[in-house]
């Protein structure tokens, strides 16, 4: 059997609207939590004024609560039997639960807004290759066969754009608001914009996303 030309079958892809969107929240997804988690030092240091060891600590949080939430998320799924639905809701829950981290101030209030953060996080994980697998299966019946390894491809490279989106937010921020990598301190400026790039810029990214 000839096979087609690799370039072709991705313009094929990017046809398929379902896919497209499912893209486009996907890397606003991975834009948002690369955003986030490569924030926690900047807080940890500046807003928290606490030492790196902190990090360790909230993230665990992130891990266990977020564990304990697939249970949950997998009832939900069940009852509602409807990824694409639960994607969209999944996205604004974690614009949502972003909020707090505008006014984090103390560990335990970081903490309490990572544990929240990661049930939304893993509700929105837990549907996000149903989804992919829904848009393969529409593909399938398009093309009379499957491509799985296609649309997985195409949704690494898309994922990659996240980490340029984390980087490009990051400088941009840290020269408008004068932030200083190797000071102590920061002005209240540059407060702002690390509490800017950890909740608001990954709000709004989400917001687009869904």
């Amino acid at each position: 059997i000839e096979r087609e030309n690799f370039f072709k079958i991705m313009r094929s892809v990017l046809k398929q609207k379902s896919f497209v969107a499912y893209l486009c929240i996907f890397t606003l997804y991975q834009s948002m939590v690369l955003l986030m988690t490569g924030s926690v030092p900047y807080v940890v240091r500046f807003i928290l004024n606490e030492e790196a060891e902190t990090e360790s600590l909230i993230m665990l949080g992130y891990i266990v609560v977020g564990l304990l939430s697939i249970p949950m998320w997998s009832k939900i799924s069940q009852k509602v039997n409807n990824n694409k639905k639960m994607f969209v809701i999944g996205g604004a829950l974690l614009t949502v639960l972003a909020i707090p981290f505008l006014f984090v101030n103390t560990v335990i209030t970081v903490m309490l807004s990572v544990a929240f953060w990661a049930i939304g996080s893993i509700g929105f994980w837990v549907f996000m290759l149903p989804v992919l697998g829904d848009c393969v299966d529409e593909a399938a019946l398009r093309l009379g066969r499957r491509e799985e390894g296609i649309y997985m491809g195409v949704r690494t490279f898309f994922g990659r754009i996240a980490i340029i989106i984390q980087a490009s937010t990051f400088a941009i921020i840290h020269i408008a608001t004068g932030f200083e990598p190797g000071s102590p301190t920061q002005t209240p400026i540059a407060i702002l914009g690390l509490r800017f790039q950890v909740a608001l810029i990954p709000m709004i990214l989400m917001l687009i996303g869904v």
